[in-house]
């Protein structure tokens, strides 16, 4: 099995307490690099310090340069935003932060973090702003040291993907888009934001530029030195070759970088998990070309290497709908949690179920069935699932309260789970459990921001 990164994406370093600082007293020294060695040492591969003013933000940064593994955010948290106005000149601050911003790029800082970025807002339909910030990250990835620039092809191949997803209907434009950001990293010119569709040579040349890359790729993944860059240029020229020459051309890289590694080696690589979930999705863009069988054969191999893969459940479920027989992914599902048990599988089973209607016995079964098992009977996705199916779809609040207590009982230390008391039962509980929900949450140091009387006038106040 794939081994499982952990990245911390909201840490607080530039609180007073990891200064030994507690209500304006000196207790004790800095001990941040102390918490960074437990971190490391329960296998956090990354760590991401917030700013959550422009001061802070200044600190955050430093404290980012201190070790390679540590990125940091630029920006105002909502709830100091009147720190715009205190400073006296709103856009002096923000161009503040936004050259603060610009500094720990040059330094070889969030430039990944600036691609994430820019895939979120692109997600939720900010392109333009998406494209301001792509164009930003890959202009000045061009002038950083040799070893920071090794992340570029991350970065083209997230941007190409933004584009195509951007508005698949159109597909004149973002196909042009998505070209000219492939081809400046197959061909290796400096990258320039998108004027005009890339002419013919500049195809040619990157076309060209992406073959001799490959190959030095493949020679390292024979050596075992797989990693995130050498993934995303083989996505990067298998979709290049996809737009410019069909999904043949594009699924025949894919296949040829797998002919690289030795089956024993594909199951204990995330990377290379991820490029398996690559190639099902682009078998699974054209299975009306190629086929079904193709696709489903896909699907059914990858899962026997990686069998947890919420990707690949979820391609089952679509494509199964199309090649098989509900009875027939029922009894697959039913084997799939008999042999490798999983909350993954478990979920994929039940969202089964439910978009085929099943009855509520058979649905209750497979959530009983599955917290039954010994270790997935402190799973909170699982219990938090049956709670809200309980209410949204059965519409049985009794039964949904009855599982909340349940839920509660098995996983007392999740915070998620109390707060579905007060935010999803709080027209089912009464009052009195839910301020004895509250103490009980204080007694375990699980906070609520806001007091349970709060909760309970809003609603009485609800029409």
């Amino acid at each position: 099995m794939a081994k499982v990164r952990m990245i911390d994406i909201a840490v607080n370093f530039t609180d007073g307490m990891f200064k030994g600082i507690y209500n304006g007293k000196q207790c004790h020294v800095s001990d941040i690099a102390a918490v960074l060695s437990r971190a490391w040492s329960a296998g956090v591969d990354r760590i991401i310090v917030t700013g959550g003013s422009l001061e802070e933000s200044k600190e955050a940064l430093a404290i980012a340069e201190t070790d390679g593994r540590l990125f940091c955010t630029v920006g105002v948290h909502p709830t100091r935003c009147k720190e715009f106005e205190e400073n006296g000149d709103p856009e002096k601050h923000f161009q503040a932060l936004l050259s603060l911003a610009k500094e720990g790029i040059e330094k070889g800082k969030d430039v990944l973090l600036c691609g994430v970025y820019a895939r979120r807002e692109a997600a939720y339909g900010n392109i333009d702003h998406a494209r301001r910030v792509f164009d930003m990250a890959l202009s000045l990835i061009e002038g950083l040291p040799m070893e920071l620039r090794s992340n570029a092809p991350l970065l083209y191949f997230w941007y190409a993907e933004a584009e195509l997803a951007n508005n698949p209907a159109d597909s004149g434009e973002t196909s042009f888009r998505a070209l000219h950001i492939l081809s400046c990293l197959g061909s290796g010119e400096p990258y320039s934001p998108f004027k005009s569709q890339p002419s013919s040579l500049k195809l040619l040349r990157a076309h060209q530029g992406f073959k001799e890359r490959i190959r030095m790729v493949r020679s390292a993944w024979v050596r075992g030195l797989i990693d995130d860059q050498s993934v995303a240029l083989i996505c990067s020229a298998a979709l290049f070759e996809e737009l410019t020459s069909g999904w043949a051309a594009g699924i025949e890289v894919l296949d040829q970088a797998f002919a690289t590694v030795l089956p024993e080696r594909q199951s204990h690589s995330y990377q290379l998990e991820y490029l398996f979930n690559y190639y099902v999705k682009m078998l699974q863009r054209h299975h009306k070309q190629s086929s079904l069988s193709k696709v489903w054969e896909s699907i059914i191999r990858g899962l026997q290497i990686y069998p947890f893969s919420p990707e690949l459940f979820g391609a089952l479920l679509e494509i199964g709908h199309l090649y098989t027989t509900p009875n027939k992914l029922r009894w697959m599902f039913d084997d799939f949690c008999h042999k490798k048990p999983s909350v993954i599988v478990w979920i994929f089973a039940l969202l089964f179920e439910m978009s085929r209607g099943s009855s509520q016995h058979r649905i209750h079964g497979l959530f009983e069935r599955a917290l039954a098992n010994e270790i997935l009977h402190n799973s909170v996705v699982l219990w938090r699932c049956y709670v809200a199916y309980e209410i949204n779809i059965a519409c049985n609040p009794s039964a949904a309260r009855r599982i909340f207590f349940r839920a509660i009982h098995a996983c007392p230390w999740s915070k998620s789970l109390w707060l579905d008391g007060f935010l999803k039962l709080n027209s089912i509980l009464t009052g009195k459990e839910l301020s004895d929900l509250q103490e009980v949450m204080r007694d375990k140091e699980l906070n609520l921001r806001t007091d349970i009387y709060e909760i309970l006038l809003q609603d009485d106040l609800i029409p």
